[in-house]
């Protein structure tokens, strides 16, 4: 229907999305049906397509054979997620990926040679310090990524964090995390380019993306700048 509609008015896709939740959940054989399909519905559309972006997210749904798949296709980026990469905090959010698995990850990323690799870190998990989050950016950042997300943590009603009544930091804490992310960044050549807010986010921060020249993803700055139409 999608692939109808461009070609009706005319659209040319500009950026594709495949994310809102673990795409590589799925198998590799069942990514490469899902993007022939992509392909197949807008043919001439994407002839002017400048990106293609799909959300690895949580490291324990990546492999060789998938990624492979998502090169093959095109796809000029992924997101590798992995939150903190601290591991008792990890434990404590129920993420069944370890630090380790984020390495192979991004080491897996780094053999198939995609462009640009986002990674996101969340500002006020349970269990975690200011300390543990200055570490966690620290390792992303040596993995030379060229997008990082810093996230503020939004506690949603009926979260397991609300439900277990798992300990969060304070305010104070977050703050002292995001005022130890901006000069971190900064001085690693990265730059502010997109902000969003969300509802019951802690201490009423922000979610800041952060890249290095050239690496900004399109697809961000179309839907915060409202100027696009989006087929969904």
């Amino acid at each position: 229907a999608g692939g109808r509609m461009a070609r009706e008015t005319g659209l040319n896709v500009r950026a594709m999305y495949m994310g809102g939740g673990t795409p590589t959940t799925l198998t590799a054989p069942q990514l490469d049906r899902v993007l022939t399909a992509f392909e197949t519905a807008f043919g001439p559309a994407l002839d002017a397509c400048g990106e293609i972006t799909v959300e690895a997210g949580r490291p324990d749904t990546i492999t060789a054979e998938k990624l492979a798949v998502l090169k093959a296709h095109g796809v000029h980026r992924i997101s590798v997620n992995p939150q903190t990469m601290e591991e008792s905090v990890l434990r404590a959010i129920g993420r069944r990926h370890s630090p380790g698995d984020i390495e192979e990850a991004m080491e897996l990323a780094a053999r198939c040679g995609f462009p640009h690799v986002n990674m996101d870190l969340i500002a006020g998990l349970p269990e975690d310090t200011a300390e543990g989050f200055r570490r966690s950016l620290e390792r992303c950042l040596a993995f030379g990524t060229d997008n990082v997300t810093v996230h503020t943590l939004a506690l949603k009603k009926g979260s397991r964090i609300l439900l277990e009544g798992l300990a969060i930091p304070g305010p104070e804490a977050v703050g002292e995390m995001l005022d130890c992310a901006e000069p971190a960044l900064r001085e690693a050549g990265y730059a502010p380019y997109y902000l969003y807010r969300q509802k019951y986010m802690s201490g009423s921060f922000e979610n800041i993306g952060w890249t290095r020249p050239g690496g900004e993803c399109l697809y961000n700055i179309y839907i915060m700048s409202e100027l696009c139409s989006i087929l969904s």
